[in-house]
């Protein structure tokens, strides 16, 4: 009725009500901080920003964050910190120093149908002029997991949604609940009147390679029984015929990681740094044969074989310089010398992700399937080998008989 008296008029509201918005922080995330790429293994760092409302009129107030991941996620409850303006309240809560002076992170059944909830216990308590509008910084992470979606269109994202439920009616004396229950909104008995912000989601995108392995003198050939084993910096374990390569900075024995997509148990010197993924700084990894542990590790399929189509899919992964190296070749052909090296990049988006690939330092195409030759017949032997000592050996045994053969004939001659 006043602005139909006052006539067209802005009103702004007393007390704006809480946000809440999301970003991406870490590698491989966009400008946006919506949408990133990532490996199976790798972990993706969330930071949530708000800030402390003016809470005058209540005499309690809810502030709940709900978050719900996709099942290509994995929450890690204990990467949890929440800092208010400068103080840290991370340290109180894992120090158990009581549910009335900091929050709770809540999963399960206890999550109200989200994949975890943090819960502010007496949060009426910030409403002071020392927090009163000082910033809320919510950070933790989750592990990319095996059932992870790969692709490059919105829906083939791992989405990840938060959102804020908040007190919004100071007019209402809060009816707190059930005695001993936290102070969430949705706790036993709890009809207080609450409002939420509008989702905010991020995006993670995977993708996945394939090679097709054919004759080199015929196309039309696929070849069948090619082994590979797929290695990269962004990769957490490699899979091949001995078992996995899992990063481990404990490992003992360590082995290490060579550009050439083999691994040393050698550690890396200045002299042979050159020769080490990471040089001096290369991680050390475990080699893992037991297959119980084997099963129960988070993978990509980094190590595999040829079918009869030819053809070999290594997935759930994201943008980086990946080798692949061949193991075993296929029957009656020889195997590759050099690895295959491929460089993935990728613009992701809210909307998607436009994936680029190369080969060998060609130029960057968007299809991900590369044709990988294998000829038949006899090779020359490797430098160093054997087979080279024979042939530089027999060659030079000629070389002297023939010279001695020249001398011998030409003093004949002269004594003619």
């Amino acid at each position: 009725y006043m602005l139909k008296v006052a006539g067209t008029t802005s009103v702004e509201p007393k007390r704006p009500s809480p946000s809440l918005t999301k970003e991406i922080v870490g590698p491989n995330a966009n400008a946006d901080k919506d949408a990133n790429t990532a490996s199976v293994g790798d972990a993706v760092e969330y930071k949530l920003n708000s800030a402390v409302p003016d809470m005058t009129g209540y005499n309690k107030y809810f502030f709940v964050v709900n978050d719900t991941m996709e099942p290509g996620l994995t929450f890690n409850p204990d990467s949890v910190a929440v800092k208010i303006g400068n103080t840290d309240l991370t340290n109180k809560a894992k120090a158990g120093a009581g549910v009335n002076t900091t929050f709770e992170v809540q999963t399960g059944d206890a999550a109200s149908g989200k994949t975890f909830q943090i819960v502010f216990n007496n949060f009426i308590q910030y409403n002071t002029t020392d927090y009163i509008n000082e910033p809320i910084e919510i950070t933790y992470n989750a592990t990319v997991n095996n059932d992870a979606t790969a692709g490059s269109t919105k829906a083939d994202a791992n989405e990840n949604t938060v959102n804020l439920t908040y007190s919004n009616n100071p007019n209402v004396n809060s009816n707190g609940g059930t005695a001993g229950e936290p102070d969430g909104p949705d706790e036993p008995g709890g009809t207080d009147p609450k409002g939420e912000t509008t989702p905010d989601k991020t995006y993670t995108y995977l993708t996945e390679l394939e090679i097709e392995k054919v004759d080199k003198a015929n196309h039309d050939t696929k070849l069948k029984g090619a082994k590979f084993e797929l290695t990269g910096e962004s990769l957490q374990a490699v899979y091949h015929e001995q078992g996995i390569f899992k990063v481990a900075a404990d490992a003992n024995p360590a082995y290490y990681l060579l550009t050439d997509g083999t691994y040393s148990k050698d550690a890396p010197t200045t002299a042979t740094a050159s020769k080490y993924v990471k040089g001096m700084d290369a991680e050390k990894y475990a080699l893992v044969t037991d297959s119980d542990t084997i099963s129960t590790m988070n993978k990509v399929t980094a190590f595999g074989e040829s079918g009869t189509d030819g053809k070999v899919t290594f997935g759930k992964i994201g943008v980086g310089t990946y080798k692949i190296v061949e193991t075993k070749e296929p029957t009656g052909y020889n195997k590759l010398t050099e690895p295959v090296v491929i460089t993935i990049t990728a613009t992701p988006s809210a909307t998607g992700c436009t994936w680029s690939y190369s080969k060998d330092g060609g130029a960057a195409a968007s299809s991900n399937s590369f044709m990988i030759e294998n000829a038949q017949g006899s090779t020359l032997p490797s430098t160093g080998g054997i087979g080279t000592k024979m042939f530089y050996l027999f060659g030079s045994a000629f070389v002297i008989g023939a010279s001695t053969f020249i001398v011998t004939k030409k003093r004949v001659g002269e004594n003619k």
